[in-house]
């Protein structure tokens, strides 16, 4: 959890620790669930073939 809410007049949304301890992993994970491995596509005949990509950059 990296929001915690607190109800009342004076209530509102703060973080759960400390800002320091929030890692681009932590936010990732709570927007998009779990991260894992995933199989990458290095071949760009391959690609191109299959997706219609052009690569213009190397």
């Amino acid at each position: 959890m990296l929001v915690k809410s607190v109800r009342g007049a004076y209530g509102g949304y703060m973080l759960a620790k400390d800002a320091e301890a929030i890692t681009a992993g932590d936010i990732i994970r709570v927007l998009e669930g779990p991260i894992s491995p995933v199989e990458v596509l290095e071949d760009e005949e391959l690609l191109s073939a299959i997706y219609g990509l052009k690569f213009v950059m190397q």
